[in-house]
């Protein structure tokens, strides 16, 4: 009984993150902004950690995010970000052939701004493409809608942030989102 109430638990909040995505997804198409409240990243953080675990875990993959303490505060939507971190998780896992090491940090830039550094191990993003990646509708993937970046994007901009990516000189891609 105990064992069936976790697994009930971890079902019952995949579920409500997958309603979220689509929910942002949605929100994205109909151009809304989303509801701010004053967000500690250290929540987000475990939140995302909760949320991306089980995929990580069941490919044989690893995630490194920082400990932090309550003083990293935005305003914000604690689960749109919450979503945007693990859409960038999840497009690691996706575009690499083998395990994937996600090293994220999280740091005061100044006393106005904040950055979330988002790495992976995995192959990189073509020269050719990376202009494009955030292009809603554009995709790689042949079942891919080409919208889950676009609502990253859309998303750290309606936070006032900004995203950009670049290919890492060890490997990999890495994500740089600089919010307020």
């Amino acid at each position: 009984a105990e064992q069936r109430k976790k697994i009930v638990l971890k079902v019952s909040d995949r579920l409500n993150q997958m309603g979220n995505l689509v929910d942002s997804m949605l929100s994205f198409v109909r151009g809304e902004t989303p509801t701010t409240e004053v967000v500690s990243l250290r929540e987000v953080m475990l939140n995302f950690e909760s949320a991306i675990l089980p995929q990580m875990e069941k490919s044989g993959s690893r995630v490194s995010i920082p400990r932090l303490d309550d003083t990293l505060m935005i305003r914000g939507d604690s689960e749109e970000l919450v979503g945007c971190l693990s859409n960038l998780a999840m497009n690691a896992l996706e575009s690499s052939d083998g395990k994937v090491l996600l090293d994220l940090w999280v740091g005061a830039l100044n006393s106005q701004w904040l950055q979330i550094k988002v790495r992976d191990n995995g192959p990189g993003i073509s020269e050719d493409i990376m202009d494009r990646i955030f292009d809603p509708f554009f995709t790689t993937r042949a079942l891919g809608t080409g919208l889950g970046l676009a609502v990253v994007a859309m998303t750290i901009s309606d936070h006032g942030g900004e995203i950009s990516v670049k290919n890492h000189p060890g490997g990999g891609a890495e994500f740089l989102i600089t919010l307020p």
